[in-house]
């Protein structure tokens, strides 16, 4: 060694805790030392970390994390050191146990065992940084604070992989925002669709409807508000009616994402209007009708990109109707439907 002296670091400064993370399975200072030793404070690029390398990323990465914390966090240093160059305390060149993975695009990434989603690695690294990882299989994610890109590698021992710009997919902002991969804690998405609905009257055939709708993806629920619309002509031997139909609704989804797919169950409730008219030989007045309904709803979607999805859903609402004139009786129609739509996440 051609430096001698002491070096202190504390992963607080005094008067104030050292924190630790569920989410980093540890300490906060200590796992991002760690991946500071790894490779993540490589700054010059020159496949060593120094002291003061190490110190700077650390300090940086502990910051950063415990500003989501009730406290901030600040590690601290007392450096003694004499001699020609800084001490130099990991070296990236070969490990027998270890692959490097090298990473193209510099930004915040984590890396996790797809078999176990307990982050193995969060760290920050420059251009064309190299980290020092066990062999295995990883998912690799990047993040920025609109957007999760994520890639699949295999990190052999004592070998490169790299990890270029072209291999990193844009991640749905519905699928970051539900699993917390993102600094968005919420994604907007507009909803555009059309699909069939089973009428409150059996006689008068399924509806064709065209449907609008909001949706809000957060960390537990997806909720949706919507209004949907239809006509539908039925052809009588005495009578012909024509039926329109209005409705509104806000539901409640539980969305959880199967690989590339994501799969929801949730319930929906809301208010329908109901307008007929007749074509007839003798007289018929136009006829209105209001009713609420609720029901179970699911949800299989598909994202195609990071902002547009595709989603079908199936629906068996409950419709309360008004008395009929002739028996007094309120009616309860069994209204199953099913709709296909298309959607955009919004900014």
């Amino acid at each position: 060694m051609r430096s001698e002296g002491m070096a202190v670091i504390t992963s607080a400064a005094a008067g104030e805790d050292a924190q630790e993370s569920d989410r980093l399975q540890g300490g906060v200072f200590t796992h991002h030392f760690v991946n500071g030793l790894r490779g993540a404070a490589d700054s010059s690029g020159d496949s060593r970390v120094t002291l003061t390398e190490a110190y700077r990323y650390t300090y940086a990465r502990t910051v950063m994390t415990t500003s989501r914390a009730p406290e901030l966090q600040h590690p601290s240093y007392a450096f003694e050191l004499r001699g020609e160059d800084d001490l130099v305390l990991t070296s990236l060149e070969s490990s027998t146990s270890y692959g490097r993975l090298r990473l193209e695009e510099a930004g915040d990434y984590v890396l996790f065992d797809p078999r176990n989603p307990d982050v193995v690695l969060e760290f920050e690294v420059p251009e064309g940084g190299v980290v020092l990882v066990p062999a295995g299989k990883y998912i690799v994610r990047r993040r920025l604070p609109d957007r999760v890109y994520q890639t699949r590698i295999e990190v052999e021992a004592d070998t490169v992989s790299l990890v270029q710009k072209a291999d990193l997919v844009q991640q749905s902002l519905g699928t970051t925002a539900r699993r917390g991969t993102s600094v968005r804690r919420a994604a907007t998405a507009l909803q555009l669709g059309a699909g069939v609905h089973a009428p409150a009257a059996p006689s008068l055939g399924p509806m064709p409807m065209g449907a609008l709708s909001l949706r809000v993806d957060t960390r537990g629920l997806s909720l949706v508000a919507g209004v949907d619309a239809g006509r539908r002509p039925t052809e009588g031997p005495y009578v012909d009616i024509q039926t329109t139909a209005l409705s509104a609704h806000l539901g409640a989804l539980r969305l959880g994402d199967v690989g590339p797919v994501a799969l929801g169950l949730g319930i929906r409730g809301g208010t329908a209007v109901y307008w007929q008219s007749f074509v007839t030989a003798g007289e018929a007045e136009d006829r209105r009708t209001i009713g609420p309904f609720f029901g179970p709803v699911g949800r299989v979607e598909i994202p195609v990109g990071g902002r547009l999805l595709v989603g079908v859903n199936p629906a068996l609402d409950v419709a309360f109707l008004p008395p009929e004139a002739d028996t007094g009786r309120p009616v309860t129609a069994v209204m199953p439907g099913v709709s296909i739509d298309v959607g955009a996440y919004l900014r």
